[in-house]
């Protein structure tokens, strides 16, 4: 059986004005700061499901400001973290 690590990334963070998971703090992304703690468990087997802001995660990963995992678009991530669990 494989084992990986699964952030789930999808939700909208409807509370913080934008997407909390790229905001800044202590000069990386949140959603870095937990990609490179999955790698330190797990090396190479990474996954975050995104979904409201995917298409934001894909322009960050672009850059080279967002490494070391594998992103899993979540089409239907409004129905909840069920669906995020599915997807992933």
């Amino acid at each position: 059986m494989d084992i990986a690590v699964l952030i789930l990334a999808a939700g909208k963070s409807s509370r913080f004005s934008g997407c909390k998971l790229l905001a800044n703090i202590d000069h990386r992304s949140m959603l870095q700061s937990r990609i490179d703690l999955g790698n330190q468990v797990l090396p190479g087997h990474v996954y975050v499901v995104s979904g409201a802001w995917h298409e934001q995660f894909l322009g960050v990963q672009a850059t080279g400001e967002l490494t070391g995992a594998t992103l899993i678009r979540n089409a239907n991530w409004s129905e909840g973290i069920s669906s995020s669990l599915r997807a992933g």
